[in-house]
């Protein structure tokens, strides 16, 4: 006899969910999803390694945490892709016995650190995109440049008569709204109510997809709706689900009910 579903796992491999979940980091079978990796950071820029200090740091990644030795290196930034408008320089720390050398290219992932005015390599992945002997680069950045345009742009994402491209929008929102960044500890994390009609837009793209269909870089809405973490509080009766079928029916019906009304709480970052 089968057991009766409960919940249903995610279909969005790797993501952190919320506060008290584990964080991001790359897929068991080593794949890394190039939204999670936009989403996740704070910043994502595209530079040249200017200077790297000869004196490390020892700082801890988390509030609590032991102290671990760092480098810190300067990174001119050429372009920004997120986050990182106005800025002509972020200083990155890297671990002491894996830093980049002085000139190298390429594009980089970075959450700010909680107390200190440095950045971290963010979200788990613990590497840049180089560009130096790399033929795949551009291949590599056509995601990012393409999350870049949606995110400085979600309302038109969000709009898209292309239902991939609403996914997407979406699931770059929701990853970086509600999955919890890896250095930050989760007792210390807020929550905040996003804008009303991005909230209303994403709930709208997760009612009208097709729940059947698993889309580019592994997003599904049945996955991006988890990723809410509803309670009974917002109206959703967690109870045993014969099936998935049965699972997303009641998820769409709940969509259908609350996408006017109810608000996205989205992490607080930095």
């Amino acid at each position: 006899m089968r057991r009766p579903i409960r919940s249903v796992a995610l279909v969005l491999p790797c993501l952190a969910l919320l506060a008290t979940a584990p964080a991001v980091h790359a897929c068991a079978y080593g794949a890394v999803s190039p939204l999670n990796r936009f989403a996740m950071a704070d910043y994502v820029i595209l530079g040249k390694v200017a200077a790297v200090d000869k004196q490390h740091v020892q700082v801890s990644l988390t509030k609590g945490d032991a102290r671990q030795e760092f480098a810190l290196a300067t990174i001119a930034i050429a372009e920004s892709l997120k986050g990182a408008k106005g800025l002509t320089r972020v200083r990155v720390a890297f671990q002491a016995d894996n830093f980049p050398q002085v000139g190298s290219e390429g594009c980089f992932f970075v959450n700010r650190h909680h107390e200190q005015p440095f950045c971290f390599l963010a979200g788990g992945y613990d590497f840049p995109i180089y560009k130096q002997d790399n033929t795949a680069f551009e291949r590599q950045m056509a995601p990012h440049r393409q999350f870049a345009r949606l995110w400085d742009d979600p309302s038109a994402g969000l709009q898209s008569k292309d239902e991939e491209v609403r996914l997407i929008t979406a699931g770059l929102l929701l990853v970086h709204h509600r999955a919890a960044a890896r250095w930050t500890d989760a007792k210390d994390q807020k929550l905040e109510a996003i804008d009303a009609e991005q909230s209303e837009s994403i709930l709208k793209v997760l009612t009208e997809a097709d729940w059947t269909a698993r889309g580019p870089y592994r997003l599904s809405a049945r996955g991006l709706f988890q990723l809410l973490q509803l309670t009974e509080k917002e109206g959703w009766a967690a109870r045993d689900f014969k099936n998935v079928k049965e699972f997303d029916a009641a998820a769409r019906r709940w969509l259908s009910a609350h996408a006017s009304k109810y608000r996205i709480a989205g992490i607080v970052r930095g």
